[in-house]
């Protein structure tokens, strides 16, 4: 539940029409793509004083942030990070709002009447930022995989640098996703604390960490054109596909980098490395 008397802004008079309830949703959820659309429960009932009641449904391609306002009931308040989001609905809508995700108990419950107030659009942020990731990281992945399949000793550069970018480009999908606007330098333990920050994943343990540091370190041997060997080649191939497994766990997009020549398959079983061989 987010309270009006919570409201560090001035807000709107109460808004009791479905046109200034669309409004006021639309501005506080517009930067937001995880959320595919809005839905007023009991659009009948606005008039008067009650909270107004919102079904927030989540774009299955993102999932939902770790944050307890996506658990009911919601407390976004409580969370620095989704405050100015809770502030948006107080202000624009100046009326109590009870928030509710689509995919929770409450969404199931029968004999509900509700109104599509917002249903996100393909804008320019979507379009322009988020899309583009999307073939990026799949495309580096299917390139990684196929100098692996190639030759990972002399594909080594390329290699890192095709699992490095694949990295990159999803923790940005996972990070822009939940609300982040902000641009980064292409660093992925950068992006890894920010995605974490932004409850993209549960957290940016150590072993992260060290994976992430390791790929950032093979990038820049590539940019200055440092040796690199095919052991640093099946390393980054294994720390992309931690990445992958993280995210995937985490319910984001994840782009995971096939292992298909059998002497890196049998190889990667000498250095107790199962998991990596898809």
């Amino acid at each position: 539940m987010f309270y009006l008397k919570d409201c560090s802004g001035q807000p709107r008079a109460p808004q009791r029409n479905i046109e200034g309830i669309m409004r006021g949703v639309r501005i506080a959820f517009r930067l937001i793509p995880f959320v595919q659309s809005v839905e007023l429960v009991g659009p009948e009932d606005i008039e008067g004083d009650c909270p107004i009641q919102l079904q927030v449904n989540i774009d299955p391609r993102f999932g939902k942030p770790f944050a307890p306002i996506f658990d009911e009931p919601w407390q976004p308040s409580r969370d620095v990070r989704f405050k100015p989001f809770s502030q948006y609905l107080l202000t624009e809508l100046g009326r109590d709002v009870d928030c509710f995700a689509g995919d929770s108990a409450r969404a199931r419950e029968i004999g509900r009447d509700t109104k599509l107030v917002y249903e996100r659009e393909p804008d320019y942020f979507l379009s322009d930022t988020i899309e583009p990731l999307f073939k990026s990281a799949e495309n580096d992945a299917r390139e990684a995989a196929r100098c692996l399949e190639d030759d990972f000793r002399a594909m080594a550069p390329n290699i890192c640098h095709y699992a490095g970018e694949a990295v990159l480009s999803s923790l940005e999908i996972a990070y822009h996703a939940m609300g982040g606007l902000d641009v980064f330098a292409p660093d992925i333990s950068n992006y890894l604390e920010n995605a974490s920050e932004a409850r993209a994943i549960r957290c940016a343990d150590l072993w992260l960490r060290h994976a992430a540091g390791e790929l950032d370190y093979c990038m820049r041997c590539v940019h200055n054109g440092a040796p690199l060997s095919g052991l640093d080649a099946l390393c980054a191939v294994v720390y992309a596909n931690e990445f992958a497994d993280e995210l995937d766990m985490a319910g984001r997009p994840a782009f995971w980098i096939p292992v298909r020549n059998p002497e890196v398959i049998e190889l990667m079983r000498t250095l107790e490395m199962p998991r990596q061989c898809r």
